[in-house]
Order: C-alpha cells, then sequence, then structure tokens
C-alpha cells in the first residue's frame, strides 16, 4: 500500500505478461503501467473488484470483440466460458 504505479510497475507487468510475452512486450507494458495515474488506477481497482459481469449480458445484443488467451489472468479460461455462454455471438 501506498506505492506509486512506477514502483509496483516491473513486478506486475511480470505478472500480468503471458509466459510468451518478450522482453520487449514486458518492457513496454511496465512502461504503460508507470505512467498510470495513480487514483484514476485505485478507482479502476476498486470498481473491478465490485463489478458483477454477469449482470445484463445475456440480453445484450451489440457485436462483442472478446480478446483473451490461455494465460490471461484478468480473464483466466472459467470466466472465458462463461462468457462464451453469456455472449453466444461474442
Amino acid at each position: 500500500a501506498g506505492r506509486t504505479p512506477a514502483e509496483i510497475a516491473p513486478a506486475l507487468a511480470r505478472g500480468l505478461a503471458g509466459p510468451h510475452a518478450t522482453p520487449d512486450v514486458v518492457a513496454t507494458l511496465e512502461a504503460s503501467i508507470a505512467r498510470l495515474h495513480a487514483p484514476s488506477y485505485l478507482e479502476v481497482l476498486a470498481a473491478s473488484v465490485r463489478y458483477e459481469p454477469r449482470l445484463g449480458l445475456a440480453g445484450f445484443a451489440k457485436p462483442v470483440l472478446a480478446l483473451y488467451g490461455d494465460a490471461d489472468r484478468l480473464c483466466p479460461p472459467p470466466v472465458q466460458e462463461e462468457l462464451r455462454r453469456l455472449l453466444p455471438a461474442a
């Protein structure tokens, strides 16, 4: 607690990058995280903890492009399966 985005960037980038991410990709992700506006980042984190993704998705009628993969830590495979079930046209 109390650390800046620049301070958490190296560990967070390594944790978010997939196992096949190149050093250049990890470095780009780290630089992006380091530039985050801390108060906004904290607000997004707080909102994501409270967010219930299933609410309202069954009736969603717009095209959706869902991007994720086997090593995705933000949307792991079980969540991906649920999204596929809730958004069959995605």
